[in-house]
Formats: C-alpha cells, sequence, structure tokens
C-alpha cells in the first residue's frame, strides 16, 4: 500500500484515482498520522466479506426460505403438519447422541 500525504493527494488526484482503478491502494496520512485508505471498492467487498459474513448471509437466505413456510398470521398450523415437524425434531435429537 503506498502512502501519500493529503496535501500530495490534493495536488495529484486525478492521477491517485487512475492508480486506484488500476488496483494501487493508498493510506492517507496528515501530520504523519495515517486517517484513511483509498482502495477500489470492488476489493474493499473483498476484504469484508468473511467467513463469518458469507456464514450469516446464508442463515439470512435460510430463514427468509423458511419464513414462507409459515401460515398465515392468525391461522395455527394442521395437525398432521404439526406431528410431522415434531418427529423432524425428535429424529434430529435422536441423531445427536
Amino acid at each position: 500500500m503506498t502512502t501519500i500525504g493529503v496535501t500530495e493527494l490534493r495536488a495529484q488526484l486525478k492521477g491517485v484515482l487512475e492508480r486506484v482503478k488500476q488496483g494501487e491502494e493508498f493510506t492517507i496520512t496528515q501530520n504523519d498520522r495515517v486517517v484513511a485508505a483509498l482502495v477500489h471498492p470492488s476489493r474493499l467487498e473483498l476484504r469484508i466479506t468473511t467467513p463469518s459474513t458469507a456464514a450469516a448471509e446464508e442463515l439470512v437466505a435460510a430463514l427468509a426460505h423458511a419464513r414462507q413456510d409459515l401460515p398465515e398470521r392468525g391461522q395455527g398450523i394442521e395437525p398432521a403438519r404439526a406431528e410431522a415437524m415434531v418427529a423432524e425434531l425428535r429424529a434430529e435429537r435422536d441423531s445427536w447422541d
């Protein structure tokens, strides 16, 4: 990552942005302290996406899919469906042993 001061960045902004488009990353400093980083958005997304965020996205998708199977608000589920759900839960629980 290339380090560049704020004053230099102002003077060379157009060129720096072209370099960022090509994939280069910059650390921006002010008074010798790092204040920001300049990266292409596609590279930033890669840094943000981690195994835990991917797992969270999968969980959200699974919950959205499961929500489709819920009965309308105010309506109960049919007894046969309730018994099937209880049987599935018991079978899953018994498989833990």
